[in-house]
This record gives structure tokens, C-alpha cells and sequence, in this order.
């Protein structure tokens, strides 16, 4: 439920005495190698902003990358949303992968 994400991204940034707004994906993204990546963002979630996806999914340099804007989902609820695409584009990846 999302009180209880609410009280747990709290916890964190009291704990951890940071804000996930602080992050920055794109220069993570950077780092890693050319392998295949499924990004799968829902553009209602309260627990990473949207943008993070779309900057991480963006500054990945691998051929192999591929992204799912999920409308009006919330964090962790995609599959729930939209499964038949979930799974579609979760399969491809692996075939295109060769795995």
C-alpha cells in the first residue's frame, strides 16, 4: 500500500540522510557494460521519480536496451497493470540477449 512505501522512502532518507530526488541515474547508467537492459518505469510511481528511468534508460550506451513507460502505474504495480506487454518485452529481451 502506498502509506506504507511512504513510511519506508522515509525511513531511508532519515537513515540514510538522503532524498532519492538526490540521485542521479544517468551518471550510474553510464558505467555499465553492453548487455542487454529492459528499463520499466510507471509514470505514477511515488517511490522513484519518472525521470530517473527515462535519464538512466537514456545514458545506458548498451545496443541491447529497450524501455516500458508504464501510464498511470505506481511503483512495484506494472506487472499488475500491464502484463501482457510486461511479459512480451521481458521474453524479447531475453531472446535478443540469446539466452
Amino acid at each position: 500500500p502506498k502509506w506504507y512505501i511512504d513510511i519506508i522512502l522515509k525511513i531511508i532518507g532519515f537513515r540514510g540522510d538522503f532524498s532519492i530526488s538526490d540521485c542521479v541515474p544517468g551518471e550510474l547508467a553510464r558505467s555499465f557494460p553492453d548487455i542487454p537492459i529492459f528499463v520499466i518505469h510507471g509514470t505514477l510511481d511515488q517511490a522513484v521519480p519518472f525521470s530517473h528511468g527515462k535519464d538512466f534508460f537514456e545514458n545506458l550506451s548498451s545496443s541491447g536496451k529497450r524501455f516500458f513507460q508504464a501510464d498511470d502505474a505506481i511503483h512495484g504495480l506494472v506487472y499488475q497493470k500491464y502484463p501482457v506487454e510486461y511479459e512480451k518485452n521481458t521474453l524479447e529481451v531475453f531472446a535478443e540477449s540469446g539466452k
